[in-house]
Formats: structure tokens, sequence, C-alpha cells
């Protein structure tokens, strides 16, 4: 593993001015194709276009809403993944195989940090329930309610999320960051709190649940030197809790 990560490190690779602002254009893109298929998918156009504020008026509802996340998640995976791959080539001599970490990692190794990651989501669920704060299951079940095709809503929150999510945390931005004077720890943290702040949907728990998953996706990544792990372990996460309120058991 030493010597796969030295020879990441050795391709080259965005610096981290250029990686921040690489990764400002490719989030800010993300954002506007998932407004964009989010108003498309909830917006009734056929009584004409609603103004500024009646926008306003319905965006907590598009928030929550199944149908509105599916084809919101689906546009931006399929503009934002591509144009990612492009700014990574754009760097000459560097490989995307080894910029987002696309490594084969072990059966023993997607059992291991997937087992960790249940175990801790288990324990911070537990200590939120004692602390009585709010979960994200209210709002995952609002989502899961509204969406009319479960299947499709599987696929956006169990596979295409968590596979555009790690490419861009774990894989782009930390490939820059790692290899800058933050080193891995400091890429770890700061990924993970970025990660974090995009959460901003649910309560202050359900964030700081996020950033220590974040952080644990972050050490797969630097342990296995494979992206396929934590893209593993954040797909079985979301896949669980969506199976568990559709068991009715969030």
């Amino acid at each position: 593993m030493n010597d796969l990560t030295i020879s990441e490190s050795n391709r080259p690779h965005w610096g981290v001015l250029g990686t921040t602002l690489w990764g400002i254009v490719l989030f800010g893109v993300f954002s506007i194709a998932q407004t964009v298929g989010a108003l498309g998918a909830g917006i009734d156009t056929s009584q004409g276009m609603p103004t500024a504020q009646e926008l306003e008026q319905m965006l907590p509802q598009l928030v929550s809403n199944g149908n509105v996340l599916i084809m919101a998640t689906l546009l931006a995976f399929v503009v934002t993944v591509p144009l990612m791959l492009l700014v990574i080539r754009l760097k000459r001599g560097s490989s995307i195989r080894d910029y987002l970490a696309l490594h084969a990692a072990s059966l023993r190794d997607y059992v291991k940090w997937i087992a960790i990651m249940a175990i801790a989501v288990v324990v911070l669920g537990l200590i939120g329930e004692s602390m009585n704060e709010k979960s994200a299951d209210a709002f995952t079940q609002g989502v899961f309610d509204s969406a009319n095709n479960k299947v499709m809503l599987f696929l956006a929150v169990a596979v295409l999320a968590p596979v555009f999510e790690e490419l861009f945390f774990r894989g782009f931005l930390y490939k820059g960051l790692a290899n800058s004077r933050l080193g891995v720890n400091g890429a770890i943290v700061l990924t993970s709190l970025l990660w974090a702040v995009i959460h901003l949907q649910y309560d202050w728990y359900p964030i700081f649940m996020i950033f220590v998953m974040g952080v644990l996706l972050g050490l797969a990544r630097h342990r296995t030197g494979s992206i396929g792990v934590p893209i593993a372990m954040h797909a079985f996460n979301n896949f669980s809790s969506l199976m568990l309120i559709s068991l009715g058991v969030g």
C-alpha cells in the first residue's frame, strides 16, 4: 500500500489553488444542475412561471420531495462527473485512474470498513437519541413517501449520490489537498467539513454525524488506496437508511 501511495503522489495533479478554484467551478455546476433538475421536476409551468417570492415559498417542499430529488440527482450526476474527468485531464500528465484512486481493494477491506461505518452510525444514533437530538429520519421519510418511483429513488440516493460525492470529496478534492502542506490528515478533516456543510437540510446533530462519517470515509480512502471502499461505505449507509424506512423501521 505504501508503494501505491508513493506512485499516486508522483502523478501530476492540481495544487491547492487549482483544486480550490476547480472545486468551486465543479460544485457550482453541480448546484446549478441540481437546481435546474429540481425546478424542472417540481414546478408546474402550465400556469406560467412562478415569481421569485413563490419560488422561495416552494423551496422547502421541493427540497424534501422525492421526485424532485431523483431528477436533481440524475441531472447533476450526468453533467458534473464528465466535467470532473475533463478537469483532471486538463492537468497534463495526470491519470484519471490514479487521480481518483480507481484501484482495486480486497473483499476484506470492503467488509471491514463497511462494518466500521455501520457501527459508527449505530453508536452516533444512540448518542443522538440519548440527547433527544433530531435525526435525519424525518427528512428521509418525507423523501421516500413522496417519490413515485422507489427504484429510481434507490438508484439516485444509494448509487449516484455516493458515487459523485466520493469522487468529488474523497477523490478530486482529497488528491489536491493531501499532497499539499495540509497533508492527509488535513485533507480528511477539510473534505469532511465541506461534505457536512452541504447537508444543511438537516439539523446540527445529523450534520455532525455526517462529518464523523466523512472522516471515516477519508480514512478508508487513505488506508486502502481505493475510492471504491468509501463509495461502498457511503452507498451501504444510504441504502440501509432507505431500506429501513421502506420496512417501516426508520
